[in-house]
């Protein structure tokens, strides 16, 4: 795996997950909005999150046999991870409370009023992301909280890796689809094994291990569009039986990592590396937030577009600002990345 490659796709799929978090109104159905919605953001996006878990495991995995790995990689990954996810917790917190004490001047309510609706230890809770039940009041944030508790949990899975790479990947693959099928994720079970501990993360972890100890994986082309072919049949599965639950979860599960050896396959490495991912992975709920103040929920193609884009251009605005003149507090808030 090319580490400018890697640094490509994760900017793309940084700009997936904007898509993902994207808001919209009520669109007609057989729209080209429903019709965008279901087959970009609900199928083409979600191999976003299965990347960032491939590639989280790939680079601890290039180091699973030296000494002290564990430790040197839960010192980094305090570092990077940890730290800006409490960091952009409490940034959240202050965000969105500072939005409600405006709201409530311009209501003429007291400053105070709507504050801490739910309890201050229900607040700490949410915003903190500690109930596995749920994820965070900053959204994404549960994907650093996952990956988290995977890195802890590293040893035993290398220990395991080593002994049964492919029954072990294959089998918590299998359980995870069959998780999201059993438990719808709206409930707390479900909610639980989708965001709290995510079994079908961990595979793709657990991939990126694999990858990681072998030293590598190269695609084939023939693969590749076999993959891709998988891919289109997954999708369409999909979106024809999108009120079977079992059927739609399955074709979501199966259509990840086709279309993932697809598109690291077709991925030109000639686009270079991008900087910027992990800065508009944590601010894009910002932008948003704001952008619902002034516009509309788009109801459109076009709306939608435009709507995740200004969001995107926004997120890299604010992270430009801050690098260029709050340089010390981004490099501590964005973990080190550029």
């Amino acid at each position: 795996m090319r580490n400018s490659k890697i640094a490509g796709l994760g900017f793309l799929c940084a700009c997936l997950v904007v898509f993902i978090h994207l808001p919209m109104g009520e669109v007609a159905p057989q729209s080209a909005a429903w019709w965008f919605r279901e087959l970009f953001v609900r199928g083409v996006c979600q191999i976003a999150v299965p990347f960032f878990f491939v590639v989280s495991g790939f680079f601890l995995g290039r180091h699973a046999d030296e000494e002290n790995c564990w430790k040197v990689a839960m010192g980094k990954r305090l570092r990077t991870l940890a730290l800006p996810y409490a960091i952009w917790s409490f940034l959240y917190f202050l965000f969105v409370h500072l939005i409600i004490a405006a709201a409530n001047i311009v209501a003429h309510r007291s400053l105070a009023a709507n504050m801490f609706a739910d309890g201050l230890a229900k607040t700490v809770v949410h915003y903190s992301g500690l109930d596995f039940t749920s994820f965070p009041a900053l959204t994404p944030l549960w994907y650093i909280r996952a990956l988290l508790v995977f890195v802890i949990l590293t040893p035993v899975l290398v220990w395991l890796l080593k002994r049964c790479p492919k029954t072990f990947v294959a089998a918590v693959f299998a359980i995870g689809m069959a998780l999201d099928a059993i438990f719808p994720v709206e409930s707390v079970m479900g909610s639980f094994f989708h965001f709290g501990f995510p079994v079908w993360g961990l595979a793709y972890f657990l991939f990126g291990l694999v990858i990681g100890m072998n030293g590598g994986m190269s695609v084939r082309r023939g693969q590749a569009v076999v993959a891709f072919a998988g891919a289109v049949v997954f999708m369409a599965a999909g979106c024809l039986f999108a009120e079977n639950i079992m059927v739609s979860t399955i074709s979501k599960h199966l259509l990840r990592p086709c279309l993932l050896i697809a598109v690291w396959y077709f991925w030109p490495s000639s686009f270079g590396a991008y900087g910027g991912a992990f800065a508009l992975f944590l601010l894009h709920p910002f932008a948003y937030a704001v952008l619902r103040f002034f516009v509309p929920l788009p109801q459109t193609l076009i709306g939608a577009v435009a709507y995740a884009s200004a969001a995107i251009v926004f997120s890299l605005f604010v992270a430009w600002f801050l690098r260029r003149f709050a340089s010390r507090f981004a490099v501590v808030a964005f973990g080190g990345r550029v």
